[in-house]
């Protein structure tokens, strides 16, 4: 799951966008998420919870169990 601040200029979501793009070719699933108003700092800015939230949603649904 790739993950772009919307305000980002650090690493803009152009960037991540074509970043997501190369990983289509693998066979993995891949998601792209651009969150509205946020900046660089998304794990510790304002707003931490929802995109940890979003990123343990996709790992929880996209796991393989291997037991």
């Amino acid at each position: 799951m790739l993950i772009a601040g919307e305000e980002d200029h650090t690493v803009p979501a152009v960037v991540v966008k074509a970043a997501h793009k190369l990983q289509h070719a693998n066979p993995a699933v891949t998601k792209f998420r651009k969150i509205p108003g946020r900046g660089h700092s998304l794990i510790i800015d304002h707003g931490w919870p929802e995109v940890a939230k979003m990123a343990l949603t996709f790992v929880t649904q996209h796991r393989r169990d291997t037991l």
